[in-house]
């Protein structure tokens, strides 16, 4: 690859208008164009109004209600793959409305650029022990939805007894021998990839109809079929990753805590920047919603965007990313 780089950029979001203005804005560039889709659960005209009628934009008008760890979030990104696809972008980069870019779009580009680097962070299963459930059990999360379960008695008691009783479960087997991976849910994929992905959605309808029923399988879907294939050599430090687990045999079952603590850090693979340290302090969100005392680690980071920011207590730190990192100029109010 070299020159411009035709990028899309799927952008899934439920809420603040004006996060998606400015991360639009941010993004905004010769070659970029934006496919958007607006969770079914919440009106898309505050969206519409606010970014106005850009060429650059498409709207998923066939829009999904989505539902926490479950298909609809696979069904929502495939519907904006779906919508790009024929204008055979160079990259297709999945963030959510609550990213932004922390390089500047000509450094973006020059990332991208370089070769046919597929940016995704993928494990195994198998070396990942605390995750083989998601694949192993039926999970019926689109007909009783997992998030916030304890609010509610009968999705409490549902989740709870599931949750202690699935080891008595029958385990499922994957389709077509495939073997399961995982990772983070947000990557940058090359064409030839993302027609791959879409041609096995349309040819292979038991591999979509197994995932309708995994745990979170936005975490696993685009992973499995990445990874199963010849693009599974062009994912980005495939090679570091064959090394870290040669030597730490991971696959041999410790404490969740030993387990996390030595995973390859996601943005390693898939260059965005994430803060996951609750996991072992317990001093801010899992992931952290990103301040100004996040600034020094932006700026040391080689991953091109970040997450999660919010509106109000992440607007000194925006601003400071556009005026020191980005050298553009802060689209000011936008997140007011």
């Amino acid at each position: 690859m070299g020159g411009l780089v035709r990028h899309a950029y799927l952008i899934a979001a439920h809420d603040n208008p004006a996060a998606l203005v400015r991360l639009v804005e941010a993004l905004r560039c010769e070659g970029a164009r934006f496919f958007i889709h607006i969770d079914a659960a919440v009106a898309l005209k505050p969206f519409t109004d606010a970014l106005g009628d850009k060429p650059d934009i498409h709207w998923v008008i066939d829009r999904v209600r989505v539902t926490w760890m479950g298909w609809s979030q696979v069904e929502a990104t495939l519907r904006m793959l779906g919508a790009a696809h024929p204008d055979a972008f160079d990259r297709y980069t999945l963030l959510s409305g609550a990213d932004y870019p922390i390089k500047s779009n000509d450094e973006i580009a020059r990332i991208l650029s370089r070769d046919e680097t597929e940016y995704l962070t993928a494990w195994r299963l198998s070396d990942r022990p605390s995750w083989q459930h998601k694949v192993q059990y039926y999970y019926p999360i689109e007909q009783i939805p997992i998030r916030n379960y304890g609010k509610a008695k009968a999705r409490r008691v549902f989740w709870a007894s599931f949750v202690r009783l699935r080891r008595f479960f029958p385990k499922r087997s994957m389709p077509a021998s495939l073997e399961p991976w995982g990772g983070s849910s947000w990557w940058t994929l090359t064409h030839s990839c993302v027609s791959h992905i879409l041609g096995v959605v349309r040819e292979r309808p038991e591999v979509v109809r197994f995932y309708r029923t995994t745990h979170a399988p936005d975490e696993g879907f685009f992973h499995t079929l990445v990874m199963n294939s010849p693009f599974a050599e062009r994912v980005h430090r495939r090679a570091e990753y064959e090394r870290w687990r040669a030597e730490t045999r991971p696959w041999e079952r410790v404490d969740l805590p030993t387990e996390k603590a030595r995973m390859l850090p996601d943005e390693v693979f898939n260059l965005r920047y994430v803060d996951w340290s609750e996991e072992f302090t317990h001093r801010r969100e899992a992931p952290a919603i990103l301040d100004e005392r996040d600034f020094e680690a932006l700026r040391a980071s080689e991953c091109f965007l970040a997450r999660k920011f919010d509106p109000v207590r992440s607007a000194g730190l925006l601003d400071r990313i556009d005026s020191e990192l980005r050298r553009s100029t802060p689209v000011l109010g936008a997140m007011q």
